[in-house]
């Protein structure tokens, strides 16, 4: 499994984010981590100028097909960027 982990790890490019349950936008990938048994995301997704909240995130391989999902509840103000740790990762196989 690490070298799984290590080739999913490699494997992702590029992170979204949904504001509001329903417009998604692109993020930026900050840093990639195996962090035990999980791979971890760190990511960045910048303030739209107006309250909101993150609903879902999702992260894409090098061919931009999707990696990972999550659904959260992340309330910002008007002025917050959030910087989001995405994990873990399932390891299934990437072809």
């Amino acid at each position: 499994m690490n070298a799984r982990r290590r080739e999913l790890l490699r494997a992702v490019k590029s992170f979204q984010y949904q504001v509001n349950g329903r417009e998604w936008h692109d993020g930026a990938i900050n840093s990639k981590a195996v962090d035990g048994n999980a791979v971890v995301v760190f990511v960045n997704a910048p303030s739209s100028g107006e309250g909101d909240t993150i609903t879902g995130v999702r992260v894409y391989d090098s061919k931009d097909r999707l990696a990972g999902e999550q659904v959260v509840s992340l309330r910002r103000d008007s002025a917050t960027a959030v910087s989001y740790r995405l994990l873990p990762l399932p390891t299934k196989k990437i072809e």
